[in-house]
């Protein structure tokens, strides 16, 4: 199975996550609220846990991103016994543009539409995992029937 494969379950299940503990329709302020909020206690929603969230400067481009990192939570951990492989040490990040450092007319003023401006998905570890198992892995947790997760960059 190809990376692109993980990448794109993590994407669509931690988006769908994400939306059922802060709802799409939410304004900026009160939503980024909550995400750093969850971050700082790492809140578990379903089959994700928040663990941090930081902006860190991009070399590339010099501008600020934010950071979102998520591992899976003790349910969906637990919910495999048996896997042979150690999904607790995955972790995954969310990369956005830092909202303050959006143009005036490109601020998004929902949630939705800012979590929409997710550039990548990293995975630090990822040569540490093997791709196929943990697929796997997330398919044996996650119910990929029930996306709503709108078309985003990770969908070629």
């Amino acid at each position: 199975m190809e990376k692109s494969q993980l990448f794109k379950r993590l994407y669509h299940m931690s988006m769908n996550e994400i939306f059922s503990y802060i709802k799409s329709y939410e304004d900026i302020s009160k939503s980024m609220y909550r995400l750093d909020a969850g971050a700082r206690t790492r809140h578990i929603v379903g089959n994700i846990q928040i663990e941090e969230i930081w902006q860190e400067l991009n070399d590339e481009n010099k501008k600020y991103e934010i950071h979102l990192k998520m591992k899976f939570s003790p349910h969906a951990l637990s919910s495999c016994w048996d896997f042979n492989d150690d999904m607790n040490l995955l972790e995954w990040q969310f990369v956005l543009p830092k909202y303050d450092d959006l143009e005036e007319q490109m601020k998004p003023s929902l949630f939705r539409d800012y979590l929409s401006l997710v550039s990548r998905v990293d995975i630090p570890d990822l040569d540490e995992f093997d791709i196929d198992q943990t697929c796997a892995f997330i398919d044996s947790v996650y119910d990929f029937q029930q996306i709503q997760t709108p078309p985003s960059c990770l969908d070629y």
